[in-house]
């Protein structure tokens, strides 16, 4: 069962523990001096020469990151350097400290690591936390870091999920704009030609009425001049209509 607390209950006792041996450890070994450090010319060199020099940086027990610009501040300016390396120095007595007060209470710390950030603060990792004893420490981080890895799986698998979703609506929607412009295509080309159908009826149909009746002109013109001329060229013979017609009637 993990104890909450840490941070809050915890760490006032382990704050008071830590001032109080800071005090002695500064009693007992001193001012300790940094100027060392100005003799190193890159982050590299001057980390390796921290890590030879304080065993908290060697502790397989614990862990203990420095940031690489801290460490870069640290060889410009004595004064940060000395800070830091006093508080290196003291780190395995506020391991220890922190490893009783919890044992005390039962409990114990698992994935215990020290943070100096890159202004020179330092802190517990938020991955730090405490386990009772009743409890497997190894199956707690074990557990812990399944629960980390199905979370980050579950949050990238949420996220893949949701950009599938997007696409896919975007696909929806663009083929919806493509269906749309195809029907309008297609109704505006049957307009035009259902337009242009009409148009080439009503042309025919205008021929034929002239056809029609320009037939019907000729035909009424082809009477008009049977009936007018045969007539004309009887009377200029010098004989009646009357007469002819009675005479073409008897031949009949």
């Amino acid at each position: 069962m993990a104890i909450t607390g840490i941070h809050s209950a915890g760490s006032n006792v382990y704050e008071s523990l830590y001032v109080s041996s800071k005090k002695e450890a500064a009693q007992k070994d001193g001012t300790l001096e940094a100027k060392d450090a100005q003799k190193f010319s890159n982050v590299s060199e001057y980390y390796e020469y921290l890590k030879d020099k304080y065993s908290c940086l060697r502790d397989s027990d614990y862990k203990v990151t420095i940031s690489p610009a801290f460490l870069e501040k640290c060889i410009k300016d004595p004064e940060k350097a000395d800070l830091m390396e006093r508080s290196l120095a003291h780190l395995p007595v506020d391991h220890q400290n922190m490893t009783a007060f919890w044992s005390a209470q039962g409990a114990e710390v698992v994935n215990e690591q020290w943070i100096f950030d890159e202004n020179g603060n330092c802190g517990g990792s938020t991955s730090m936390s405490v386990v009772s004893k009743g409890s497997s420490a190894g199956n707690s981080i074990k557990n812990s870091a399944a629960h980390e890895k199905t979370q980050r799986k579950s949050t990238a698998q949420k996220l893949y999920d949701e950009r599938v979703q997007e696409r896919k609506q975007f696909e929806k929607r663009q083929e919806e704009k493509r269906r749309i412009k195809e029907q309008t295509e297609e109704k505006w080309f049957r307009e035009q030609q259902l337009k242009e159908q009409t148009e080439k009826n009503l042309e025919k149909h205008k021929k034929e009425m002239e056809h029609l009746e320009k037939k019907q002109k000729d035909i009424n013109r082809f009477h008009f001049e049977q009936n007018v001329s045969l007539p004309c060229a009887y009377d200029l013979m010098g004989y009646e209509i009357a007469d002819v017609k009675s005479t073409m009637n008897q031949r009949i």
